[in-house]
């Protein structure tokens, strides 16, 4: 991979291309051959190793270019590959406990507190109920973000006295990543 190439993708493509210009919230990829990006979709940048949410803003037959979000001036040496968005968005997780008179559903209130398109870190007032490291469907209370996905919590810390629990999407429907995507690029600009 030359220090040039970058990849874009989406749920239904996968495009390689060389960046020739990248300056402040634009960058324009020169392509080759034909190719099914079309302008307004949300794409994902995979760029000197780092993922960025960008939004395709023109396309021509063997060019594309992007609005990319303003990028902290760290941003390709910061460890983290996908960096996450400070929220404070109210939420439900709901886990299913098999017990030996059936199937019983656990409903928790949870407080979302940063996400990205591949997670997000949560709170849990009183967590003596919760299962980590079980798939759990997640239900965000909010107007400005009203998604669900199935989610599995892959760290726990300790923080302020509590537990805060990091977790990764293992499944989003299509119009909720829609929705986390122009959400999170909104965000970013």
């Amino acid at each position: 991979m030359s220090a040039n190439q970058v990849i874009l993708i989406n749920q239904n493509f996968e495009v390689s291309g060389e960046v020739i210009v990248f300056e402040d919230e634009l960058m324009r990829v020169q392509v080759t051959g034909e190719h099914p990006v079309k302008r307004a979709e949300y794409v994902l940048a995979i760029y000197k190793g780092k993922q960025i949410e960008s939004k395709v803003i023109s396309v021509k037959a063997d060019e594309i270019s992007l609005l990319i979000p303003q990028l902290p001036q760290d941003y390709f040496s910061d460890r983290r590959n996908f960096p996450r968005i400070t929220v404070d968005f109210p939420a439900l997780l709901i886990q299913t406990v098999k017990q030996s008179h059936g199937a019983e559903e656990n409903i928790l209130p949870i407080r979302l507190h940063d996400l990205s398109h591949r997670g997000f870190s949560f709170t849990i007032d009183h967590d003596l109920d919760f299962i980590p490291d079980t798939v759990s469907r997640v239900i965000v209370q909010s107007e400005q973000l009203p998604i669900y996905c199935d989610i599995i919590t892959t760290n726990e810390i300790e923080q302020f006295g509590r537990k805060r629990y990091g977790a990764r999407i293992q499944f989003i429907h299509s119009d909720n990543i829609r929705l986390l995507y122009g959400y999170m690029f909104a965000k970013q600009v």
